[in-house]
């Protein structure tokens, strides 16, 4: 009975993660424009500057999800200021992943390891684009081979995959409300990606 409980657990999460990683876009309104951003807060010197403040977002987005996940709070719980990835997003890609960490909160799993680094490239940015102002850009973040989950101190297997990570990320941030968040992801999983 245990082991059936953690295989639905096991597919439960994955359904969960799959999720997580698939975007679409939300209906929410534009409240200003973003203030122009200038060369010396880019992130990389290969970033156009008028991306930077997404891109930063972005990243920051990814570090504080690494950070929820290393100790997943049940529904309802606010997160400390260095696992509070609902500051850098949006619906529906906040609500994707706040699923996805009350669930690990519910399961008894956290992750322990070295998380994936963000690498970042900017496809598009589109200032003008209504409802509201958006970056998009992608991800292939370095392998992390030890970044896995863990449910009564024993690491929990690594799901088979036809092909190995990293995937390409493609996200959307968008300036609502005042700042960049992200507001959707996508995940290609039918190839492995490289810098």
């Amino acid at each position: 009975m245990r082991a059936r409980r953690r295989s639905v657990h096991g597919a439960v999460l994955a359904l969960l993660l799959a999720t997580v990683v698939a975007g679409c876009d939300s209906g929410d309104q534009p409240t200003d424009t973003p203030p122009p951003s200038s060369a010396s807060s880019s992130p990389s010197p290969t970033i156009d500057p008028r991306a930077a403040p997404a891109v930063a977002a972005y990243e920051a987005y990814t570090r504080s999800s690494s950070n929820a996940a290393r100790r997943p709070l049940p529904h309802g719980s606010q997160y400390p200021p260095a696992a509070d990835f609902e500051k850098y997003s949006f619906d529906p890609a906040r609500a994707r992943y706040l699923a996805y960490v009350s669930a690990l909160a519910e399961s008894g799993v956290t992750f322990r390891g070295t998380p994936p680094s963000p690498r970042v490239r900017v496809i598009s940015v589109e200032p003008d684009a209504k409802p509201y102002p958006v970056v998009t850009l992608t991800d292939c973040r370095t392998p992390a081979p030890d970044w896995r989950g863990y449910r009564d101190d024993k690491p929990l297997p690594v799901a088979s995959a036809s092909v190995p990570p990293p995937y390409l990320i493609t996200a959307k941030v968008i300036f609502y409300k005042r700042h960049w968040g992200v507001q959707s992801t996508s995940t290609d999983t039918s190839k492995t990606c490289t810098a």
